[in-house]
C-alpha cells in the first residue's frame, strides 16, 4: 500500500510476490511424502487479503484518491495507463540495452557470477531455492514489464529502478563466490588485507564516476557504449540530463554573461525554469513563454522583447519544440554548452537573424 501510494510500479508486485508464493507452495507439495498441500491457512488468507489491504493503505496515505471517489482513482489509473501503456505494438529490447550500458561494468561481472552461482546450485535436478526464486522474479519482472508490447519506457531505468535491489543482491552472491574461490589461494594471514583491497577496488569505479559526473550522475553510461558521448552518437533515448537539473547551471551562466534586461526562451521543459526563475535567474532577465508555439509564433513572441534574446535547452531531442528543432538543424556552435563525459547536455544560443532565418 505504501509503495502503491508512491508509484504505480507496485501494481506489478503480485507478479513477483504472488508467483513466488505459489512457487513455495509447489516446492512444499513436491517435498511432501504424501504429495499433499502443506500450507498454513493464514498464509492463504493473507494472500487473498493482500490486494485489498494494499489499496486501503494507499488510500489512507494518499487522501486525494478518496476525494470525489471514484473519479480521482479512475483519473490516476488513466494517467498510469497513458504514461506506461502507449508504446509500440511489439516486444522491445531497449531495457536490456539499458541494463548493459547503464550498469557499472564491475557490477555486470559480479551479477553474471551471481547468476552462474544460482544456476549451479539449482542444477543437477535440484529445484531453485525459495530465496533464489524470489531474486530471479524480482530481477526479471521489472525488465519484462517495460519490454512487452505497448509498454512505454523513458528516462533511463528510473521507472523500473526496483530492479537495482535484486541486481545488487545477486552481484553480492557473485562477489562472495569469487571471494571464497580466491581466498583458497591466499595464505591465511593475508586474507583480511586481500579482502579489504578487493572491497576497495570494487567500489572505486563507483566513487570515481560519482565524483566525475556530479551533479549529473543520471548521465552515466559505461564504456560499452563509450560513455555519455557514445550514447548520444548512437541516439540512445534520453541520453542526457533528462530531468533538466543543468538549467540551474545554465541560468548561472546567463546571470554572469547576459546583457541587462535580456530575454530568455527555454526550448524544452520551460516549466522547470518558470518555477525556479525567482531563485535562479537575475531579476532583470525576462522569461518569454513559447510553450506549444510553432517556430514562427515563437519567433514573433520573442521579437516583442526589446533587447537580446537567448535560447536555452537541455538536449532531450525527442521533446524539442519547433524553434529548437530549427536551431539544431542550423548546426551552429552554441554560445555556451555544458559537456559531461563527452556528451552535451545543455546548449545556450543567442537568437539572431542568421540563426532564425527560414
Amino acid at each position: 500500500g505504501a509503495a502503491l501510494a508512491t508509484k504505480g510500479n507496485a501494481l506489478f508486485l503480485p507478479f513477483v510476490v504472488g508467483v513466488w508464493f505459489w512457487y513455495v507452495i509447489y516446492r512444499r507439495v513436491r517435498s511432501s511424502q504424501t504429495g499433499e498441500l502443506i500450507v498454513e491457512r493464514r498464509a492463504i488468507m493473507a494472500l487473498c487479503a493482500f490486494p485489498f489491504i494494499g489499496l486501503a493503505v494507499a488510500a489512507l496515505l494518499w487522501p486525494y484518491l478518496m476525494q470525489n471517489f471514484p473519479d480521482h482513482l479512475l483519473l490516476h489509473w488513466d494517467y498510469i495507463r497513458e504514461r506506461g501503456a502507449t508504446g509500440p505494438d511489439h516486444w522491445q529490447l531497449a531495457a536490456v540495452g539499458k541494463v548493459l550500458s547503464m550498469t557499472p561494468p564491475v557490477m555486470l561481472v559480479l551479477m553474471g557470477c551471481g547468476l552462474a552461482c544460482i544456476a549451479y546450485r539449482s542444477g543437477r535436478g535440484r529445484a531453485v531455492s525459495n530465496l533464489d526464486a524470489l531474486l530471479l522474479l524480482w530481477l526479471t519482472v521489472p525488465v519484462l514489464r517495460v519490454s512487452v508490447p505497448r509498454a512505454h519506457d523513458f528516462d533511463g531505468i528510473r521507472h523500473w529502478i526496483e530492479f537495482v535491489v535484486p541486481a545488487a543482491i545477486i552481484a553480492s552472491i557473485g562477489a562472495t563466490w569469487l571471494g571464497k574461490a580466491v581466498a583458497r589461494r591466499i595464505p591465511q594471514p593475508r586474507r583480511s588485507l586481500a579482502a579489504g583491497v578487493a572491497i576497495l577496488l570494487i567500489h572505486l569505479p563507483a566513487l570515481y564516476w560519482n565524483a566525475r559526473l556530479h551533479p549529473y550522475q543520471i548521465c552515466y553510461y559505461n564504456f560499452l557504449v563509450g560513455g555519455l558521448g557514445g550514447a548520444q552518437e548512437r541516439m540512445i533515448d534520453q541520453s542526457t540530463d533528462y530531468w533538466g537539473s543543468s538549467y540551474r547551471q545554465g541560468c548561472a551562466w546567463l546571470n554572469e554573461n547576459a546583457e541587462a534586461d535580456a530575454g530568455l526562451v527555454v526550448g524544452m521543459g520551460e516549466h522547470i525554469v518558470r518555477y525556479t526563475a525567482e531563485a535562479w535567474l537575475r531579476p532583470d532577465i525576462v522569461l518569454i513563454s513559447t510553450d506549444g508555439m510553432l517556430k514562427d509564433e515563437a519567433l514573433a513572441e520573442s521579437a516583442k522583447h526589446d533587447g537580446p534574446v537567448y535560447l536555452m535547452y537541455i538536449t532531450r531531442w525527442r521533446h524539442y519544440n519547433m524553434l529548437t528543432r530549427s536551431v539544431e538543424a542550423r548546426r551552429k556552435p552554441p554560445l555556451h554548452q555544458i559537456v559531461v563525459d563527452g556528451g552535451v547536455i545543455l546548449k545556450i544560443y543567442r537568437l539572431d537573424a542568421e540563426l532564425t532565418k527560414r
